[in-house]
C-alpha cells in the first residue's frame, strides 16, 4: 500500500521534478538502438475527487509521456503506461499527495526488442482520458478494448496464477 506523506508539497514537488521528468521523457524517445521497457500500473484509490489531485493525475501523466485513463469518484482508479522509469516516478509523485488509500494493485513490465519503439509496445493511444464518477462501465470497456482485461481484474484483487 502506498500512502501520501501529507499535503502542501504538490506544487514544490511538481516544480522540483519537472526538469528531471522532461529530461527522462526526451531520453526515452531519441534512439532506435536502445531496448525500451514499458511499464503499466493499475492504481486504486478510495476516491479521486479533489480538483488539484485530479489535475495532478492527468497533468503528470501527460508531462511524463504516459498514456492511460482514470475514473474519478468512489473508487478512484488510474491505469497508466509508458517508459518504466517514468511510470515509477509517476507513482512516486502521486504517493506524496495526501490520500485516504492509494495502492498499486496491478503491474506489468514489458521489455521491448532492440530497436523497437516505446509506442509499438503501448496498448493505449497517446494521451490521457478522465472518466466521470458514474462511468466505471465506460472506463472498464476502454481498458478491455485495448487488451488489458487481466490488468483490470487486479482492481478486484483477481490475479493471474503464478507460473
Amino acid at each position: 500500500e502506498i500512502r501520501g506523506s501529507g499535503g502542501g508539497g504538490q506544487q514544490q514537488d511538481s516544480q522540483q521534478h519537472k526538469k528531471d521528468r522532461t529530461n527522462r521523457h526526451k531520453e526515452s524517445s531519441h534512439s532506435s538502438t536502445l531496448v525500451v521497457t514499458l511499464g503499466r500500473r493499475l492504481i486504486y484509490s478510495h476516491h479521486i475527487i479533489n480538483a488539484q489531485k485530479r489535475a495532478a493525475v492527468a497533468n503528470w501523466a501527460v508531462e511524463l509521456g504516459l498514456s492511460g485513463c482514470s475514473k474519478i469518484g468512489w473508487p478512484g482508479v488510474i491505469v497508466v503506461e509508458g517508459l518504466e522509469s517514468n511510470v515509477r516516478l509517476y507513482v512516486e509523485l502521486l504517493s506524496k499527495l495526501r490520500w485516504k488509500i492509494l495502492t498499486v494493485r496491478g503491474e506489468q513490465i514489458i521489455r521491448g526488442k532492440p530497436g523497437e519503439a516505446l509506442d509499438d509496445l503501448r496498448a493505449f493511444p497517446k494521451g490521457f482520458q478522465e472518466f466521470g464518477v458514474h462511468a466505471m462501465p465506460e472506463f472498464a470497456k476502454l481498458v478491455r478494448s485495448v487488451g488489458l482485461d487481466e490488468l483490470l481484474q487486479t482492481l478486484f484483487k483477481r490475479y493471474p496464477p503464478q507460473t
